[in-house]
């Protein structure tokens, strides 16, 4: 990462998104990462940490950006707790600590898990905008490397060209949600975030969406596109560069009840126990 990419003027010039990006990312690794560790006693409080983060919000600020954002605020908050410890300080974090769910909350969780399958057969009801809002907002809520928080969404509603999204191995569902990625700020920060990420990073996002999906009694699918369908859907909407389509979900409220298709076991899954010989040295079960 050069220092010349972190100049005001670099800055100045930056995409607002990119730019916001960067400053979740930064935050995330020079602040977050930082403030933690001091305060469990685990770092020494270090001279001006947040100077690239104190930098990126003072470029915000300057170019008239929004800074009530919940992203933008949270950097401001770490920043204050980094500037304190830095001083000398005590800070306090004005949040609720983690704590173990009741038993009761314990199985509904289980049952959301078990319950939830991909659904391919719907009825003609609708489903409400406010709904299609509750599962986007699931998926932004996922674990995101970085912080970069790069997923995207198009939402189509059954009325959609057929031509343009067919779906053939299925049809009747009510809307499709497709994820893209803004890739611009994976490629900023280049080699030090691996490529893969970018594949975990959509696959934890749509598993929350279909979660909440089902939470809601909704039935869900998760699918892929042909090369076909990429092309005509980059077309459509005019799609930049950097905006790259990756999966989707249909969507709608299920026709019919579908058997559960049942899971390995826990011991058929699990490779190597602490204590276990290596792996090469057993005999593989088959």
């Amino acid at each position: 990462m050069t220092e010349d990419r972190f100049s005001r003027d670099n800055l100045m010039r930056l995409d607002p998104d990119l730019l916001r990006s960067i400053i979740r990312e930064r935050t995330h690794h020079t602040l977050e990462h930082v403030v933690y560790s001091i305060m469990a006693g685990k770092a020494e409080p270090r001279p001006d940490p947040g100077r690239i983060v104190r930098l990126l919000l003072e470029v915000w600020d300057a170019r008239g950006f929004d800074g009530d954002l919940p992203d933008i605020r949270w950097a401001k908050t770490l920043l204050k707790l980094a500037d304190t410890l830095a001083d000398g300080g005590k800070p306090a974090i004005d949040c609720e600590e983690p704590r173990r769910f009741s038993q009761t909350e314990q199985s509904l969780v289980g049952e959301l898990l078990r319950q939830r399958r991909s659904i391919r057969h719907w009825t003609s009801e609708d489903v409400p905008q406010w709904m299609i809002r509750k599962v986007i907002e699931a998926a932004l809520w996922a674990p995101h490397a970085c912080n970069l928080q790069t997923l995207r969404f198009i939402v189509l509603d059954h009325g959609s060209d057929p031509k343009l999204f067919s779906c053939p191995e299925f049809q009747g569902h009510r809307a499709k949600i497709l994820v893209l990625q803004d890739t611009r700020a994976y490629d900023f920060f280049g080699v030090s975030i691996p490529e893969r990420n970018r594949l975990l990073d959509c696959g934890a996002a749509v598993q929350n969406l279909l979660l909440t999906a089902h939470a809601l009694g909704l039935g869900a699918v998760w699918s892929t596109f042909t090369a076909r369908e990429i092309d005509l859907l980059n077309s459509a909407f005019g799609l930049p560069e950097h905006l790259v389509l990756r999966t989707y979900v249909a969507l709608g409220w299920p026709a019919q009840p579908v058997i559960p298709p049942g899971r390995i076991l826990v011991e058929d899954a699990v490779l190597s126990w602490p204590g276990d010989p290596p792996i090469s040295l057993r005999d593989a079960r088959r």
